[in-house]
């Protein structure tokens, strides 16, 4: 016999955190709920204290921090997961993240400390990859003529 859905979300969230949105859409695919039907399931869970987003969002930041990504793509990964926009920027600016200097180390780590000199291949190619972990174009353009 299966767990009810309330059962099955809560073991979810004891795993790792989730956004409304996020676990609303597991329980319409994992469980086959109705939207209404994981809607009520998870507002129970968000009332009762057990789900909610400031917690998702802050765990997720601190998560993509931990893998060197920078602002843009953790916004990004946020917005897609449901969560607003004054929600996001004022967890950002919670975070406390010095994002150069965590793009300056995930810079070194990949490309060691030599100088890019002027070499326009080595500089696109370290600008692009600063645009995959997602800081910003003037950042990147920043650390490369540094």
């Amino acid at each position: 016999m299966k767990a009810p859905p309330r059962d099955r979300m809560m073991g979810w969230l004891a795993r790792r955190e989730y956004g409304f949105d996020e676990l609303v859409e597991r329980g319409m695919r994992d469980l086959e709920l109705t939207r209404p039907q994981s809607e009520a399931v998870v507002q129970r869970l968000t009332d009762d204290g057990l789900q909610c987003d400031q917690r998702f969002v802050e765990s997720l930041i601190r998560s993509r921090v931990r893998k060197g990504q920078g602002p843009l793509k953790i916004r990004a990964d946020l917005q897609s997961k449901g969560i607003s926009d004054p929600v996001i920027r004022d967890a950002l600016d919670a975070a406390e993240v010095d994002w150069f200097e965590l793009a300056r180390h995930r810079l070194e780590r990949k490309f060691g400390r030599q100088p890019v000199d002027d070499e326009p291949k080595e500089q696109a190619r370290r600008l692009r990859f600063l645009a995959a972990l997602g800081y910003p174009q003037s950042m990147a353009y920043a650390l490369i003529k540094d």
